[in-house]
């Protein structure tokens, strides 16, 4: 599974959408997030390991997103 950086710096920065409002990432990207997130959850993180930002946070706002 690969994620989507761009989605990451969005929630992180949100930085999701050019200045022309073109999304850089689709539900796709979101899905993979949501699952990579609750992935790592159940392998006992609570941060992700890269970026460091929660990851139960990211997965309701991804849900938001959807």
């Amino acid at each position: 599974m690969t994620v989507c950086r761009l989605m990451f710096s969005d929630f992180m920065h949100n930085t999701g959408r050019s200045e022309f409002g073109i999304e850089y990432y689709d539900d796709n990207d979101i899905h993979d997030g949501i699952n990579y997130a609750k992935y790592l959850i159940e392998m006992g993180f609570v941060a992700e390991p890269l970026d460091d930002f929660n990851l139960q946070n990211f997965i309701e706002w991804a849900k938001q997103k959807l």
